[in-house]
């Protein structure tokens, strides 16, 4: 996984972008629908050019859809999911050409 995105653009508003990680890959896009949000964040890791990064990333929303990219790992994996009335806001974590460690932030509704 070289890095993870999120664009928000309110109705009628200005998009603002959180970006983590370095560039290259494949973008892919999900596009929210109204009242739908980001609740939980799958990782997977494992070694790649001798060092632990990240191989493998999923989000789930509130309306059960989902969009992931990577290599499966599953014996290295890990869920992050929002508290009640809570949604994922940006990222945090460390990266260079590929993203290292990532987390979520999440933020109130």
């Amino acid at each position: 996984v070289n890095g993870v995105e999120i664009d928000v653009t309110p109705p009628g508003g200005k998009r603002t972008s959180a970006y983590h990680g370095g560039n290259g890959g494949n973008p892919q896009t999900l596009t929210l629908k109204t009242g739908e949000r980001i609740k939980c964040v799958e990782a997977h890791w494992g070694k790649y050019h001798g060092r632990t990064r990240i191989r493998f990333i999923k989000v789930t929303t509130t309306m059960d859809r989902w969009i992931q990219g990577g290599t499966s790992a599953p014996d290295a994996a890990g869920t992050d999911c929002a508290p009640d009335d809570y949604q994922l806001g940006g990222w945090h974590g460390s990266s260079g050409v590929e993203l290292d460690q990532v987390g979520a932030v999440w933020t109130g509704n």
